[in-house]
């Protein structure tokens, strides 16, 4: 799910477990994995993770994003978005490049662009 961001093979990446319940803003140079709620905004420069029963209120901004749970905000991905079967998002995607699973539930607009890494 997460690639090694140096050549120690170890992972960067901060993750917000299922029980944990977090209101604010994030904003990170590395990875990020969310299982449990969060209210607010997040801007990673790199991959955002919404897992299967997590919730997000609130605008995304990344250079990826995967979603397996909830987003009710505005999304914006420099690259690449993963939309699972089991992710509901509500309110648009702004992407260069979309992929979207069987089941998968979009109530917004998908609006791409052909511009790199830049929204």
């Amino acid at each position: 799910m997460f690639k090694p961001n140096n050549k120690a093979n170890s992972y960067k990446y901060s993750s917000f477990t299922n029980t944990t319940k977090i209101i604010g803003d994030i904003t990170s140079t590395d990875d990020i994995r969310i299982d449990g709620y969060f209210k607010g905004n997040i801007k990673v420069q790199q991959k955002v993770v919404i897992a299967e029963k997590a919730i997000v209120n609130g605008n995304i901004e990344a250079k990826n994003i995967s979603v397996y749970g909830k987003i009710n905000g505005e999304i914006k991905v420099a690259q690449l978005i993963e939309i699972q079967s089991e992710a509901v998002i509500t309110d648009n995607i702004y992407t260069r490049e979309i992929a979207v699973s069987k089941g998968g539930i979009i109530n917004g607009k998908i609006i791409t662009t052909k511009q790199k890494d830049k929204l």
